[in-house]
């Protein structure tokens, strides 16, 4: 069976795209095609004009890091650090100065409402928060494009419908925060992508 097939699309820089389609359509499948997560059988993915498929693993690793946020579905926190230490952990594993990238991830926590939670652990976490703390780190890094699976799963956070504001620019707390805020240089345009059961988009962040 084939996940995807004869799938041919461009978003440009500071834009954003959703794409529609029932469980199981193939939504998550095309968001980690434009993560670099899986690799296609056939056919090409250019990100800031670099294509994927030429590069080496240790490359596609470093640009995945650098490059490209994701906001996993089950949002992939890890369990035995505080929110404050997942939210720095991706600028930190960049090669920043620890206590940079997490007075970094401080501001990224109290963007998305998280400031009374930065020292719990996951498992203290509503599904809600776990959400805002997984958009907080997708951001940490300023990434060129960010990519979300299912970011409305979770009552709790007003980030938009799809359809509706997400499309035309998001929502709630990521809206608020606009892509990577004082973590970013100046002048770089924003973007962010969103995938609900039934909705997926992406926004990408041009210079």
């Amino acid at each position: 069976m084939r996940a995807l097939d004869g799938v041919s699309l461009t978003v440009p820089q500071g834009q954003s795209l959703a794409v529609t389609g029932r469980s199981g359509s193939g939504k998550s499948t095309l968001l980690n095609l434009a993560a670099g997560i899986d690799v296609p059988t056939s056919g090409q993915i250019w990100i800031e004009g670099t294509e994927l498929s030429r590069l080496s693993d240790d490359v596609l690793t470093r640009l995945r890091r650098d490059r490209i946020g994701v906001i996993y579905q089950f949002f992939n926190l890890i369990s035995t650090l505080t929110v404050r230490e997942n939210v720095a952990l991706p600028a930190e594993l960049a090669g920043r100065p620890a206590a940079a990238a997490r007075a970094a991830a401080d501001r990224l926590i109290d963007e998305v409402d998280l400031g009374a939670r930065r020292d719990a652990r996951p498992h203290a976490l509503s599904g809600g928060e776990m959400q805002r703390a997984a958009i907080a780190r997708a951001l940490a890094i300023a990434p060129a494009l960010v990519l979300a699976d299912e970011p409305d799963r979770q009552p709790g956070l007003a980030l938009g419908r799809p359809g509706a504001g997400a499309a035309a620019g998001g929502g709630g707390a990521a809206r608020r925060h606009g892509g990577a805020g004082d973590a970013q240089p100046r002048g770089r345009r924003r973007a962010r992508a969103w995938s609900s059961s039934t909705t997926a988009a992406w926004w990408t962040i041009g210079r």
